[in-house]
C-alpha cells in the first residue's frame, strides 16, 4: 500500500514537472447526458469535480433530453438531472443543442428547442452560482447556427455552433433564417464569419476550442457505413422515402451526403490552422483523433453507451466500454492536457498532452 501511495505521488509530481506551470482554466466536456431522470455515476462524478474547480467551464454538448426534447414532465426531469449537477459550480456553464433537442428532426423542432433554451436560462439564472448566469448559458441562440464566441481567459477562446441547423432542414422541416437571406446565403456567411474569428484569434495568439454536437471523426455508430440502405435512399428513386422521413435517421451519420458536405466545409477551414480543439458528442463513447495539426474529441458518453465499430490511424484513443466525460486543463505556458474520466475507472482512463 505504501509503495502504491509513493507511486501515485511520483506520477502527480511528474505531471506537474512536465507542465511546469499552473492550470489557468479547466474545460469539462460532456455530451448526450439526457437519458436519465436522476443523475447516474457520470453526472455524480462530474458534479464532484466541478465543485472542486474554481476557474473552469463545463459544456453540455447536445442531446440533453432524449428522445424528443422538452416535450413533457419526464423530459423536464431529464434536463434537470444535468442542471442540478452544476448549480453550485462557480465557473461557466454552457448548454448547446443536439439533434434530439430539435425533436429528433421532427416537425416543430425549433419550437421545442426554444422551450429548452428558455428553461435552461431561467434555471441557471435563478438557481445556480455559475459565473455566466446573467449572460448566455444556452448557445447558439434561437435555433441559429452561430458561431457564438466567448473568452474563457485573456488567451483562451471557445466558439459554439449548432450543427443540427444544417441537418434539420428537410422536406417540410424548416430552420430559422435571417430576414432577407436564403439558407445558402446564411451558410456562406457563417463559414466566412467562422474563418474570420479563427484568423483574428491566431493573430492574437489565442488558444481556440470549437464546440458542437456533431463530430467530424468517429469510429462509433454514427461513423459506420450503412449500405445498401443509404445508397437506395440517396441515389435511387427510393429517395422519396428519405424525403418522407427516413432520411432523418440516416442524416445523423458522417457518411451521409449532407453530413459529408458539412464535414468537408469545416475541414477546409480548420486545416489552415494549428492546435484547434474541436469538441463534440453525438456518438455515445469517448474518442480522440489527431487530424493534421488539430485535435478532435468525442465525449458523448454522458448517459448512453455504444461500442467502437472500427479503427483508424488518426484515432489516438477509443473507448466504448465505459460512460464518462473529458477534462482539458490549460496551463499558463500555453499547453493543454487531456484527461478522460470513466464512471467506473476514474480520471486515469486516458491522459495525454495535446500540445
Amino acid at each position: 500500500m505504501r509503495n502504491l501511495i509513493i507511486c501515485f505521488i511520483f506520477l502527480i509530481s511528474l505531471e506537474n514537472w512536465c507542465t511546469g506551470q499552473t492550470v489557468v482554466h479547466t474545460l469539462f466536456l460532456i455530451g448526450d447526458a439526457g437519458k436519465d431522470t436522476k443523475p447516474g455515476l457520470t453526472l455524480q462524478m462530474l458534479e464532484k469535480e466541478l465543485n472542486q474547480t474554481e476557474k473552469g467551464t463545463v459544456v453540455f454538448m447536445g442531446d440533453n433530453i432524449y428522445p424528443m426534447g422538452l416535450v413533457d414532465k419526464v423530459a423536464e426531469e431529464r434536463l434537470l438531472s444535468q442542471l442540478r449537477s452544476v448549480k453550485n459550480f462557480k465557473g461557466n456553464v454552457v448548454v448547446i443543442p443536439g439533434n434530439h433537442d430539435w425533436k429528433e428532426g421532427l416537425w416543430e423542432g425549433q419550437k421545442v428547442l426554444k422551450a429548452e433554451e428558455v428553461f435552461v436560462k431561467k434555471f441557471l439564472k435563478d438557481s445556480s452560482n455559475c459565473a455566466n448566469k446573467d449572460a448566455h448559458t444556452f448557445l447558439p441562440l434561437d435555433g441559429f447556427p452561430g458561431p457564438e464566441t466567448m473568452l474563457l481567459t485573456e488567451k483562451i477562446r471557445i466558439i459554439f455552433m449548432d450543427t443540427q441547423w444544417w441537418l434539420q432542414s428537410q422536406f417540410f422541416h424548416s430552420t430559422p433564417k435571417l430576414k432577407g437571406m436564403s439558407r445558402k446565403e446564411m451558410s456562406s456567411a457563417f463559414f466566412l464569419q467562422l474563418d474570420s474569428i479563427l484568423k483574428s484569434s491566431k493573430a492574437n495568439g489565442e488558444q481556440v476550442i470549437i464546440s458542437a454536437h456533431h463530430p467530424l471523426f468517429s469510429m462509433g455508430h454514427h461513423g459506420r457505413p450503412k449500405q445498401p440502405l443509404r445508397f437506395l435512399i440517396n441515389w435511387t428513386p427510393f429517395q422519396v422515402f428519405g424525403l418522407l422521413g427516413l432520411n432523418r435517421m440516416l442524416v445523423q451519420d458522417i457518411p451521409q451526403p449532407r453530413y459529408k458536405r458539412l464535414k468537408k466545409k469545416f475541414l477546409a477551414i480548420f486545416d489552415q490552422y494549428e492546435n484547434l480543439l474541436y469538441t463534440s458528442g453525438h456518438d455515445h463513447n469517448l474518442q480522440y483523433f489527431k487530424h493534421k495539426s488539430n485535435h478532435y474529441l468525442v465525449s458523448g458518453a454522458g448517459s448512453k453507451l455504444n461500442k467502437i465499430e472500427h479503427d483508424t490511424p488518426e484515432a489516438k484513443f477509443l473507448n466504448g466500454n465505459e460512460n464518462g466525460f473529458m477534462k482539458v486543463e490549460f496551463t499558463s505556458d500555453g499547453h493543454a492536457l487531456l484527461k478522460v474520466w470513466g464512471a467506473k475507472t476514474g480520471w486515469n482512463l486516458y491522459q495525454t498532452s495535446l500540445y
